[in-house]
């Protein structure tokens, strides 16, 4: 894994690399049960050189401890490696110059479910196993809270919170979704699903 971390701080593949102070390695224990896949880094992890630092580091671990699922036993680490232009989207030759570091943290790690925080995490996870795309971005928030099996691997998408700075309106939603991510956590950990 150092290797693979030496690779992506000193990464040229795409143009994010002319623009960036650094590049921003996943990081958690390996062998965690539980992969969680953001968009790209924000301003707060390029500074602390973490992934999901921040606010909505923040609000991640804040969901994630109310479904019952501890942060810091979580596999963490963004599509990209390298943050975004301000309000910029992903573009695919990006995302396919980050896929195959984004392979390899999950060869290492052999989670038992890889958590996608938002669409474009989803879709790049789509491209990295081979998935038609789906056709509109419209169809993407409707198979979050649902786990999809792919190959080995379930994902169970889930919005990103980073959504909530912008549309805290989704809060209730978003609240309701990770419950549901902390009642699959539950049963693949072979814990008591709680009463209700």
């Amino acid at each position: 894994m150092k290797l693979l971390e030496s690779q992506i701080m000193s990464c040229e593949r795409c143009d994010l690399a002319l623009k960036r102070k650094r590049a921003i390695p996943g990081e958690g224990p390996l062998g965690a049960r539980v992969f969680l896949l953001g968009q790209a880094p924000f301003d707060a992890e390029e500074m602390n050189g973490r992934p999901f630092w921040g606010v909505t580091g923040a609000f991640l671990r804040y969901f994630l401890g109310r479904a019952g699922v501890n942060f810091y036993e979580c596999w963490r680490t963004n599509l990209l490696k390298c943050p975004l232009p301000r309000y910029g989207r992903p573009k695919w030759r990006q995302i396919d110059a980050c896929l195959p570091y984004l392979k390899e943290e999950i060869e290492c790690v052999r989670p038992k479910v890889i958590v996608p925080l938002g669409k474009w995490a989803l879709k790049g996870l789509f491209a990295l196993f081979g998935l038609p795309r789906p056709e509109k971005n419209s169809s993407i928030p409707s198979l979050f809270g649902k786990p999809l099996g792919v190959g080995e691997y379930v994902l169970f998408p889930l919005p990103h919170p980073a959504s909530l700075v912008y549309r805290s309106a989704l809060w209730g939603q978003t609240v309701q979704m990770f419950d549901l991510f902390g009642l699959f956590y539950q049963t693949i950990s072979g814990g008591d699903l709680p009463d209700e």
